[in-house]
């Protein structure tokens, strides 16, 4: 038999790679309303834990945002450095050109601006919570 604590730690781990409030009842042999009362309480909780399970799926398959973020600016690079040694009057260099544009807009369709998160709490954590938000 498990203690409340280890169960909410199992839950955690289970909302947080996607699994239905149905399958986790089954598993925990719980009820769902006791699991819906714990997503409430432990979303901050299930959303680092989240976080956490997609740095390993990312990192797995090394599909990071800076990974491509890097690639992309690599190919980019060796790009203008090619298009800076030519005259423009050859046919390939609109080819090449055309490539520097598409490359471009990748490298500006991966850039996403960093969000910060901030808790306020008023008088005391029980009394009211805002969670705020803010691009930097």
């Amino acid at each position: 038999m498990q203690n409340n604590e280890e169960l909410k730690s199992k839950f955690i781990q289970e909302r947080a790679i996607g699994k239905s409030f149905k399958e986790i009842s089954t598993e925990l042999n719980l009820p769902v309303e006791t699991l819906v009362v714990w997503a409430k309480t432990l979303k901050y909780d299930i959303g680092n834990q989240k976080a956490i399970e997609m740095d390993e799926l990312s990192n797995k398959f090394r599909i990071t945002k800076r990974r491509r973020i890097e690639l992309i600016g690599s190919i980019l690079t060796k790009m203008q450095d090619e298009l800076d040694t030519r005259d423009y009057k050859d046919v390939p260099t609109d080819k090449l050109f055309d490539y520097l544009l598409k490359y471009s807009a990748e490298l500006n369709r991966e850039y996403t601006p960093p969000v910060f998160t901030e808790i306020v709490s008023g008088m005391g954590p029980s009394i009211w919570e805002t969670e705020i938000t803010w691009t930097g």
